[in-house]
């Protein structure tokens, strides 16, 4: 018989490298990671002479440097093996090609044919006869020159060398689920302001923008749509606002991502997907990084496996980070670093490993969400070495709801919630006490969520707080512990 009891609570009072290959992460007494067989792979190697950041498994005895890394050949690797099921697919009604029709990620037959270098040999912007893009030297015609407010298609696989970023870019762009391959890496995004629409496009574009606020491998800032984009590469660099798809998202839409990446670091505010969100949603995202780090050593980091800094209104849905943490001074959550007053994360999960080598931040590391301010709902947490299982602070007006983990080390109840404020809500959460003591100044500990000592109670969809999740979202298998359903591990 399984010992849980499932709290319900309201606070009154103060209280590698690209294409590397995952090894096997778990040791003795560990349990498997959300939805999958491995951890994160903690050992691995950069092939980039400029990654020379401490590895994960290393205490930072020194503040990372922010020199700019040198060139590094991008090796070859494969692309995710699956495209989330529900990712968008083109346009119904006009056909995206008026000459052929054109499966995605087929060859156009037209790039045969062309025989010039601009971005405007074939098609002519409109919606249903978009300017047809087939090689390198179009696309740098396009980034360089090409109007505004028109419509563009890749025709096929694109390789260049580096490019010229585009400023800003307000029609629309279609990959057709084509990619777009750096041979060496660029030092700024693909565009600087996006406020048009990208969809169905594969990247293999290191960044290299460590001097550089707002840096993203798609866009520096974002307003407009990014749909079913997914990338794979070696790093991307920036100072602050540093996200692996965008710096910073103004109301922007982001859906049916996948990203990558061997290493994403920034100075503060750094996220999988998002350095910093003003309102906006990032909907149906999974983040694979060996290792994202902050490089700030005064303050708080704001660094989260998806979003760095969600707020004003920002939503953050479906979402998976399996990460590996690195942090000067503290400020980190598994899916979000801080989750501001306003906005919200629901069905989440977060796996990986944190170090923290100190500093001044009186946030530190939460498995889900390192500030809470906002609304925490339906989450699954597997982050090992935080500070604190779920939420590291529980801020004025936070609510934390149907949450579950296994965090390994600090399966004290007291551990999962590690500071609450008045006016806080925590209900219906439950965590395996793997008989870790508590340690430290703990005020959140008379109000911990209720733990149970046996993993399998977490394996099964009809305990609490599983009972409660969409079935639509999450899914279990037999002797898997939850997964969510439309984001494949």
């Amino acid at each position: 018989m399984v010992a849980v009891v499932v709290g319900s609570w309201l606070l009154g009072v103060g209280c590698g490298r690209l294409g590397y290959e995952p090894g096997d992460a778990a040791s003795a007494g560990e349990t498997d990671a959300w939805g999958l067989d491995v951890g994160p792979p903690i050992d691995a190697t950069f092939d980039a002479p400029g990654l020379d950041a401490p590895s994960i498994d290393a205490a930072l005895d020194a503040p990372m440097p922010d020199a700019p890394m040198p060139d590094a050949p991008m090796p070859d690797a494969p692309m995710p093996d699956a495209v989330p099921p529900d990712a968008a697919q083109p346009d119904a009604g006009a056909p995206l090609l008026t000459d052929a029709a054109v499966l995605p990620g087929d060859v156009d037959p037209r790039c045969f044919t062309i025989a010039g270098d601009r971005y405007d040999e074939a098609g002519n912007g409109s919606p249903g006869d978009p300017y047809l893009i087939c090689t390198g030297t179009q696309l740098q015609s396009f980034l360089d020159d090409g109007p505004d407010s028109f419509a563009y298609v890749l025709g096929d696989d694109i390789v260049l060398d580096t490019w010229n970023t585009r400023p800003s870019f307000l029609g629309t762009l279609d990959g057709n689920g084509h990619e777009v391959r750096l041979m060496t890496f660029a030092i700024d995004p693909m565009f600087g302001d996006l406020s048009g629409t990208v969809r169905h496009l594969r990247m293999r574009t290191s960044i290299d923008s460590s001097f550089r606020d707002r840096v993203g491998a798609l866009a520096g800032s974002a307003s407009g749509q990014i749909t079913d984009v997914h990338l794979v590469t070696d790093f991307v660099s920036g100072q602050d606002e540093t996200g692996g798809l965008v710096g910073q998202c103004n109301a922007c839409r982001i859906s049916d991502v996948s990203i990558v990446v061997a290493r994403i670091s920034g100075r503060a505010t750094v996220g999988g997907v998002v350095g910093n969100m003003f309102a906006g949603t990032v909907d149906r995202a999974r983040v694979r990084v060996t290792q994202i780090d902050a490089r700030v050593t005064t303050g708080c980091s704001r660094l989260g496996g998806v979003v760095g800094y969600a707020h004003d209104g920002a939503t953050v849905d479906e979402a998976f980070a399996d990460v590996g943490i690195v942090l000067s001074t503290g400020g980190a959550g598994g899916v979000v670093g801080e989750l501001a007053l306003g906005s919200s994360a629901r069905d989440v999960a977060a796996t990986g490993r944190v170090v923290i080598a100190g500093g001044d931040c009186p946030v530190g590391a939460g498995g889900l969400v390192g500030d809470l301010g906002g609304s925490l709902q339906r989450g699954w947490a597997n982050l090992r070495n935080p500070t604190a299982g779920i939420v590291d602070r529980v801020s004025l007006g936070a609510t934390v709801r149907d949450v579950a983990g296994l965090t390994t080390g600090l399966g004290s109840p007291e551990r999962v919630l590690r500071s609450c404020t008045i006016g806080s809500t925590i209900t219906n959460t439950a965590v395996l006490d793997d008989g870790t003591p508590a340690t430290g100044t703990l005020v959140c500990a008379f109000m911990a969520p209720r733990t149970s000592t046996d993993p399998l109670y977490f394996n099964d969809a009809s305990n609490a707080p599983m009972s409660s999740w969409d079935s639509t979202l999450w899914s279990f298998a037999p002797e898997r512990l939850p997964m969510l359903a439309r984001i494949p591990p």
